[in-house]
Parts: C-alpha cells; structure tokens; sequence
C-alpha cells in the first residue's frame, strides 16, 4: 500500500497522545501527555484513499491533522478514547519497543 508514498524519515508527535496497544496495531488517541513515535511519509491521494480503506475512516480510526515535535503538522490516524477502553498503554509511544526482544532472565534455585 506504501510502495507509492516517498518515506520521508522519523518522527514524533507533540506530547499529546496516547498510543495503546490493540494486539495486532497500536491505536493512537488525542488527551495524552506522550511524543508518539513513528514514520512520516508523503503521499498521493489514490494512496491516502487506500490507506483510509484500511483504517476504516471514519468509521473506526479518524484521519485528523496533528503537531509534530518540531511544530510541523501531519496527518495521522486517531481513535475516540472510548474505543480504546481496556487496553493498555505503551508509555514509551513507541510501537516499535514492544516487538523488541526481552532479555533473558537467569533463574538460580537454591535449595
């Protein structure tokens, strides 16, 4: 779906969000106190229709205009907080740590 869009590199949110984890995607709302971290990119309209199909706007995720970090905007994917209820959050706003590997703990049973 992104094969058309030109990556234009790292980025964070103001802190203002809140990035959840839903299982399978992050869900990002407004109200927080988090710099959510992510990808920017730019990208054409038929690309933004496609992508707003996936995301089901407006129906589940909103596509709404956003301040980054540095003061720019963007445009990003939010959900009411209502629709988030229940899951946790990701306190680092990044979706990225929780695929990382944890490192092993070694056991030692004494006896």
């Amino acid at each position: 779906m992104m094969a058309r869009a030109r990556l234009i590199g790292e980025t964070r949110t103001a802190a203002r969000f809140t990035l959840h984890d839903l299982g399978r995607c992050p869900a990002m709302t407004a109200g927080g106190a988090t710099a959510v971290c992510g990808l920017l990119y730019e990208a054409d309209g038929p690309t933004m229709i496609a992508i707003d199909a996936y995301e089901c706007h407006p129906r589940f995720f909103r596509r709404q205009a956003i301040e980054l970090e540095d003061g720019s905007m963007a445009v990003a994917y939010l959900v009411a907080p209502g629709r988030v209820r229940g899951f946790p959050a990701i306190a680092a706003g990044d979706w990225r740590l929780r695929f990382r590997p944890r490192p092993r703990i070694r056991a030692t049973i004494l006896v």
